[in-house]
């Protein structure tokens, strides 16, 4: 099963997010579950200490108002979950460039100023993620 875990420093926003990939997974019936949603890089990655076996969908904010900022937590994940997928959902566009910096090798950048394009995104970013799931899992 794949588990999501979304860092998100606004409230509202990760609220927002966690309703949308819960209607989605549901939607689709899709094997993941929502483990972790917070604003702390630092929980995201005490988690991946305890349970190196996860097999991960990272939705990162890039700015998170702590000493990581996202693309610093996606690099750290990278390197505790190679496999996993990483997503980074911003206001930040600008900062695209340093995910190559850092070799998180994103499966996606999303920028937050369209609603719609989110949705759409964030689906589009699930159904990969189940696809190559399914496809590692039966080998």
């Amino acid at each position: 099963m794949l588990e999501i875990f979304i860092c998100e420093d606004n409230l509202a926003q990760r609220t927002n997010l966690e309703q949308l990939i819960q209607q989605v997974i549901m939607l689709n019936d899709w094997e993941m579950t929502l483990r972790l949603s917070t604003e702390s890089p630092l929980e995201i990655l005490a988690y991946l200490e305890k349970h190196p076996q996860t097999q991960g969908i990272y939705f990162l904010d890039v700015d998170l108002n702590t000493d990581m900022n996202g693309i610093q937590l996606g690099a750290a994940i990278r390197n505790c979950n190679p496999h996993g997928k990483i997503i980074f959902i911003t206001t930040h566009e600008e900062l695209l460039p340093l995910t190559f910096q850092y070799k998180v090798e994103a499966m996606d950048y999303i920028a937050k100023d369209n609603r719609d394009a989110i949705k759409q995104r964030v689906t589009e970013a699930l159904r990969q993620a189940q696809q190559h799931y399914l496809s590692t899992s039966q080998t």
